[in-house]
């Protein structure tokens, strides 16, 4: 359990060999590629890719995996006559395939069959483009003549004469009663209405003369008039637009049944996006080698573990090379590879949340996970639960495939519901049940389980909370601890005893200062040793500064530090309000049961309130456990001891879309 060292590759090949070499580095999934360092004599790398633009190519594969992606949600909702539309059945995690390194390779073999597929489900979907304009123009039409649909006569009549207005109109529908009142006084009108959907439609017809004088009434109305140029009345109109749109859904489920055949491609389509995606990143990491006329050199990081593999593979592929291993310095900036057992591992997901360490660090997720564990349990604090959690958790990590980043925070939340197992034991924690209550009603189970119970926190609380401080304290302490470690592991012996070691002195005699219900001397010996810890901080913080005088000032403030480390120390009083959250509405769901228990309807809605109530207090207390337990890592205790700012260690070929290279 720890960060493994880094070497530094530097590889002199021919340039004809270029692709080769790379290959093979890609084979080994044990190097990073870096910009290669002096050489300052020698050109910048140059691409020799001869091939048709890639980002061409990779956008059109991108274009031809969506098309088939949208075209199986198209035909599996696409409803036929007697049938229910199908949905698209999606796995609950979503997971790339994985793939060997040959059949990566030898992908491009079939590349001109892919592409040949890709520029049929190219022409498909012009024409899907096509047909859905289409669609939309007659849906236009039906939305615009809808309105009109008692109209029995060609609209294209509403013409006028020489000497008469035939008008077909319409106005809001608030004005209809205004309209009808008007047009009662008139004497030499026709009005025809007729329904519309939120509006008064009318036939409107009268003489010139007639309309110039009421024309300013209309408007007043906001009437409108409408022009159509259809010789068909709007009935018919609709029937045929409705038709023409039939006509061309059935066009396109054929066309979408020819996208469909080359569903079969869809896995080499997205195989060969992975390889130009890879030659891509290539292409651009060729820049930063050095070349000269006929060689190259390249420059990679490699896990000191891995040194001797790279060698094998590489004398094996390219024999033609030199190869040099060197050890890296802070100017390489190198990457950080961690490797922990399989139970520390999921808590690098907590820590990379954070931030990776760097290369120099300490790996922090052991003793993260151990506190995060011990943690998570207390913050849901029921028994019931994290069985309940722990068997859905290890569930779908045996049933599902997922990817790593995943599996790390369903195992976390797994190992959590066994904390919660483990706590709630303890506390007497079980669905929110009463063991006491239901011991005394005669159960051998509940009397076994309360047995086992140190206390309850609800019947408890300042020991509970008494608990949460304590456990908070150790965890600073701890971390405060693993910075002396590490100053001391550097040399810096007496800066540990100075920032680490006062410190200590003045946590331990406020503690012996604490328990004088056991013993009157210990608060004596706790004064005289929190006072030591006090003169030695004024003392020696400020040791840095120039003047006796600005290095007392100096010592004198950093006793502020003090106010910081009490607000740390109360930040984990989250753990008794989460502890005690999650058994307070456990109870309550409980208690809701049991006022319907009475008639059998009552008593079956009681079990639903039970389900509901005790399944959301699970799901919202989880989150909460893992969020603020996150928070308690990060801030009061990485900020002792952890500094991060590293970047996971990424190699060669390996960051692919769809697949996974074995």
């Amino acid at each position: 359990m720890a960060i493994v060292k880094m070497s530094k590759l530097r590889l002199l090949g021919l340039k004809k060999q270029q692709n080769k070499i790379l290959a093979a580095l890609q084979q080994t999934k044990s190097i990073e590629l870096k910009k290669t360092e002096d050489f300052d004599f020698l050109a910048s790398g140059t691409d020799i890719h001869n091939d048709e633009d890639l980002n061409e190519k990779l956008s059109r594969l991108t274009s031809a995996i969506h098309i088939l992606e949208e075209a199986e949600k198209q035909s599996a909702l696409q409803k036929t006559e007697g049938e229910k539309p199908q949905k698209v059945k999606k796995p609950l995690f979503s997971v790339r395939s994985s793939i060997s390194f040959n059949q990566f390779k030898m992908i491009t073999e079939n590349e001109y069959e892919i592409f040949s597929a890709v520029s049929e489900l190219e022409s498909c979907s012009e024409k899907l483009l096509l047909f859905k304009n289409e669609i939309s123009k007659h849906e236009s039409i039906i939305e615009q003549i809808k309105n009109f649909s008692e109209i029995d006569v060609p609209l294209n009549m509403f013409k006028d004469t020489a000497n008469t207005k035939i008008m077909l109109c319409t106005l809001p529908a608030e004005f209809e009663k205004p309209l009808t009142e008007f047009f009662e006084k008139q004497q030499r009108v026709i009005i025809q209405k007729y329904k519309g959907i939120g509006q008064v439609v009318f036939v409107l017809i009268c003489t010139k003369e007639d309309y110039t004088a009421f024309s300013e009434k209309l408007t007043q109305l906001s009437f409108s008039r409408i022009f159509f140029d259809y010789d068909k009345t709007p009935s018919e109109l609709i029937n045929t637009h409705k038709q023409q749109i039939e006509y061309i859904k059935e066009q396109r489920a054929a066309l979408l049944g020819k996208i469909m055949r080359h569903k079969p491609m869809l896995s080499d389509i997205k195989l060969l996006y992975d390889y130009y995606n890879i030659a891509v990143y290539t292409k651009e990491q060729k820049k930063n080698f050095k070349s000269s006329a006929s060689t190259f050199i390249l420059e990679a990081f490699v896990p000191e573990e891995s040194i001797e593999a790279v060698q094998q593979t590489l004398k094996k592929e390219t024999p033609n090379i030199l190869i040099e291993f060197s050890e890296i310095n802070e100017q390489d900036n190198p990457p950080t590879y961690v490797r922990n057992n399989a139970l520390v591992k999921p808590f690098e997901a907590v820590t990379d949340m954070y931030s990776p360490p760097s290369h120099n660090d300490r790996d922090p997720n052991l003793y993260a996970g151990i506190f995060f564990f011990i943690f998570f349990g207390i913050m849901l604090s029921d028994a019931g639960y994290g069985l309940v959690l722990a068997i859905v958790c290890f569930f779908l990590l045996k049933k599902f495939s997922m990817e790593d980043a995943t599996r790390k925070v369903i195992t976390v939340i797994a190992l959590g519901g066994i904390s919660t197992l483990l706590w709630g034991t303890v506390f007497g924690g079980w669905f929110g049940i009463d063991l006491a209550v239901a011991a005394d009603n005669g159960s051998a189970l509940a009397a076994f389980l309360n047995s086992l119970k140190w206390f309850n926190p609800l019947e408890e609380p300042l020991l509970m909370m008494a608990l949460c401080l304590g456990l908070g304290v150790f965890q600073i302490l701890f971390g405060l601890g693993l910075k002396g470690a590490d100053l001391i592991k550097k040399g810096k012996t007496l800066d540990a005893l100075m920032d680490v070691g006062s410190w200590y002195l003045l946590f331990i005699g406020i503690g012996l200062m604490a328990l004088g219900s056991f013993s009157k001397s210990l608060p004596e010996i706790g004064k005289y040793v929190a006072i030591s810890g006090l003169v030695l901080l004024v003392l020696t913080q400020g040791r840095e500064k120039k003047g006796i005088f600005a290095k007392i000032g100096k010592g004198f403030t950093s006793l502020y530090g003090i106010v910081g480390y009490i607000g740390d120390i109360i930040s984990y009083s989250r753990l008794f309000g989460l502890g005690l959250a999650s058994g307070v509405v456990g109870l309550i769901m409980n208690t809701l049961a049991n006022l319907m228990l009475g008639t059998w309807y009552l008593a079956l809605f009681g079990v639903i309130v039970l389900i509901v109530g005790h399944g959301f207090n699970i799901g919202i207390n989880v989150l909460g456990a893992y969020v603020h337990n996150s928070r308690l890592q990060y801030v009061e205790f990485f900020s002792r001891f952890y500094t991060g700012g590293g970047r996971t260690f990424v190699p060669y070929g390996s960051k692919l879309k769809y697949h996974i290279v074995k």
